[in-house]
């Protein structure tokens, strides 16, 4: 079968190397393989998620989304409805405004009345809190959320994490689960390595890697195969944290600058050998 990565993006292919004690929804299981998926409106219309578990012919365990802190908190009414379906809510968890507000208490409001909904809420859900911070095309990656700034170290990265998670978890939010989400690319204006980023073992849960084979859709990209992509930051990841759940945050593949064997269908298939 073919997927088109452009309507469904096949999400969160989980290795799991040990339990986390607090998911459930089928997340319990060591050396599993679960999935999640990802479309626009998918929380607020969970009979398209049956839908494409049809056509794909294994329903996903989660179903993602994001939202912008300036927009809202924690959307309980949503995660309800998803974790009704028997899916694990994973929100991608954007701060639009940058890092600096953050730590400067301006928001701590929002993280007490946002930690109380998660404890409200009282199952597992996967936050992945400013994703992809090792890069330079969100405003979280600079000081002051200035994209044409100086990109944040990843020492204020890591005060950042831990302040929001400890302001989650004050407020009652014990049954987040937490996303540590890179890139498999820095950009052309970082330089720093992941693990200058790493919080620690007791602020993170899982290890989600995003990473996107562009083929020659892009003036800098060249056609990659999955290994390419993804082989790099996931044995970085294995040797530097071991014992902690690896995901595929998001990935996808272009059909630009497709050759014999070198095509999306091959990429797909990869995948899973």
């Amino acid at each position: 079968m073919k997927i088109t990565i452009s309507r469904i993006m096949a999400l969160l292919t989980l290795l799991i190397v040990n339990t986390f004690a607090q998911a459930e929804v089928n997340l319990t299981q060591s050396d599993d393989m679960f999935w999640g998926i990802f479309e626009e409106g998918l929380q607020t219309d969970v009979t398209r998620v049956q839908s494409h578990g049809a056509d794909l012919g294994k329903n996903p365990a989660m179903v993602m989304w994001y939202i912008d802190w300036r927009n809202g908190g924690f959307p309980l009414t949503e995660a309800q409805n998803v974790y009704n379906a028997g899916y694990v809510p994973h929100i991608v968890w954007e701060p639009w405004m940058g890092l600096d507000e953050i730590l400067a208490g301006k928001w701590d409001g929002y993280l007490q009345t946002f930690g109380e909904a998660v404890h409200q809420f009282g199952h597992p859900v996967m936050l992945r809190f400013g994703h992809e911070f090792n890069g330079d095309w969100y405003p979280w990656n600079y000081d002051n959320g200035n994209m044409n700034g100086t990109i944040a170290s990843g020492a204020k990265w890591i005060q950042a994490y831990q302040y929001v998670h400890d302001k989650v978890t004050a407020a009652g939010g014990k049954n987040a689960i937490w996303l540590w989400s890179p890139n498999v690319g820095n950009g052309a204006k970082n330089t720093q390595d992941i693990t200058a980023y790493y919080p620690g073992d007791e602020y993170v849960d899982w290890v989600a890697i995003d990473g996107y084979n562009w083929g020659t859709s892009q003036s800098w990209s060249s056609w990659q195969t999955f290994a390419e992509v993804f082989g790099g930051s996931y044995n970085k990841v294995v040797n530097n944290y071991p014992g902690k759940p690896i995901m595929l945050g998001e990935f996808g593949c272009s059909s630009t600058g497709e050759t014999t064997g070198r095509d999306k269908v091959t990429w797909i298939n990869d995948l899973f050998f």
